[in-house]
């Protein structure tokens, strides 16, 4: 009798086995895993608030730091323009005139001085400093038409005579050959230091000009010199020299 108890028993407890696991992975497992991976998905995106705030942060600051750097520049830009201003007002002037037919604007200035050299005036027992330019250039809108070919071009350009000012009338009319760039004799030799001096060692097959009587003019663009060099005057310097397109204004120097 007892045996068909306890295998009635047994019964029972294989029947309600399956329903209890069921009840299990159906129950209260089933919620706190709901449970569980809501709160992963929040904490997901509360790190992505975080994020993204903190970029934003460093992005306003960003923009903070720029601002402040903008103003620094126009500050300096304006200081620049009343430099330049300045400059103006005690460099040489420029010889401005037109070419005929075309109507072409040229100007011819004498540009890029070397550092001053000793040479005798002829008026007592001292010495006078002179500078030499590097290069004599022409301002020309012929620049932009492509027409010299890599070879020289002859302008009509009028300049003011003795005790004259630029565009009065009766101004002399010259022609003279523009050269390219990088032509021959368009740049004063860095080895000649004058006559009587140390000569240089290529003599007359040298392809820069020994003297300012040789030197050739260059054909420029219209805007050639008319702004101001950003890399003069940093840490670094232009470093395209007295090649350079760009104005290089500084204490001792012509632009």
């Amino acid at each position: 009798m007892s045996s068909l108890v306890d295998k009635v028993r047994m019964e029972r407890i294989i029947d309600s086995f399956p329903a209890a696991i069921l009840q299990l992975l159906t129950g209260n497992h089933s919620f706190e895993f709901k449970r569980h991976t809501m709160l992963l998905e929040i904490q997901q995106k509360v790190n992505l608030y975080n994020e993204t705030f903190a970029r934003l942060r460093k992005t306003l600051s960003d923009v903070e730091v720029l601002r402040r750097e903008n103003l620094d520049l126009t500050a300096a830009n304006l200081q620049f323009k009343y430099l330049v201003t300045e400059r103006e007002k005690v460099a040489p002037r420029g010889i401005t005139s037109k070419l005929k037919g075309k109507e072409k604007e040229v100007r011819v200035e004498r540009s890029d001085l070397t550092p001053p050299s000793g040479s005798d005036s002829g008026e007592g027992s001292g010495e006078t400093r002179v500078n030499h330019p590097k290069s004599i250039s022409i301002r020309s809108r012929g620049f932009l038409t492509g027409e010299t070919g890599g070879q020289p071009q002859r302008l009509r350009v009028r300049t003011p005579g003795p005790g004259q000012e630029e565009g009065e009338e009766g101004e002399l009319e010259v022609e003279m050959e523009v050269f390219s760039q990088g032509m021959e004799k368009t740049e004063l030799c860095n080895k000649w230091h004058g006559p009587g001096g140390d000569g240089c060692p290529f003599g007359d097959q040298c392809r820069f000009a020994h003297g300012v009587e040789e030197l050739r003019p260059v054909l420029r663009h219209p805007r050639y010199k008319t702004q101001v060099c950003r890399m003069h005057g940093t840490d670094t310097g232009c470093p395209y020299g007295h090649r350079c397109h760009f104005k290089h204004v500084g204490p001792g120097e012509f632009a």
